[in-house]
């Protein structure tokens, strides 16, 4: 492909603590476990390494993107927001994220508790308070604090204040 250094290759988290992994889940275990898994996936694709990808072009994909569903929205929103924010020396010239897409994604923890608990049981006045009141210290001591919001207006921050428009990735939100 001459000088073209578009490699697609694909990278499949099982997060720590989840289904059968070992580990406590936390948002920022995730974190550093997707972050470490970029890291060596980049690696073996530079040819980096012992078990390194024959041929591989040594400065690696143009970019990244990421794909998650419902938890995994949270996920990939916290590693995208992460990698854009702080550019990491690894990351080489590898553009951070050009591509987003989260199928079932929820704005926050925090937030599905309030419609589900606040708004689906219709709770008003004092119950709607309690009920607030309730989620509010939860959220204070959750490692489950996961924040797709957040993490989007992050990751616009980061993506708006680099090279102007070129860096701003392709989002694509699935909900149906």
């Amino acid at each position: 492909h001459g000088s073209s250094r578009r490699q697609d290759a694909f990278l499949l988290l099982d997060f720590p603590g989840y289904w059968h992994n070992e580990g406590q889940p936390s948002a920022g275990l995730t974190l550093r476990a997707s972050e470490a898994a970029v890291h060596a996936a980049l690696e073996f694709l530079r040819g980096v390494g012992e078990s390194c990808k024959a041929g591989a072009d040594e400065r690696g994909p143009e970019s990244l993107a990421y794909l998650g569903h419902s938890l995994g929205c949270a996920a990939v929103t916290q590693l995208a927001a992460s990698l854009a924010v702080k550019r990491p020396s690894w990351l080489l010239g590898t553009r951070p994220i050009s591509q987003l897409v989260i199928s079932a994604p929820f704005t926050s923890i925090p937030g599905m508790g309030r419609i589900l608990f606040i708004e689906g049981m219709g709770l008003k006045g004092a119950k709607g308070f309690v009920a607030q009141a309730v989620i509010s210290v939860v959220e204070q001591f959750s490692r489950h604090v996961w924040d797709n919001e957040r993490n989007l207006r992050a990751l616009a921050r980061a993506s708006s204040s680099s090279s102007g428009a070129a860096e701003m990735p392709a989002v694509a939100i699935l909900h149906g």
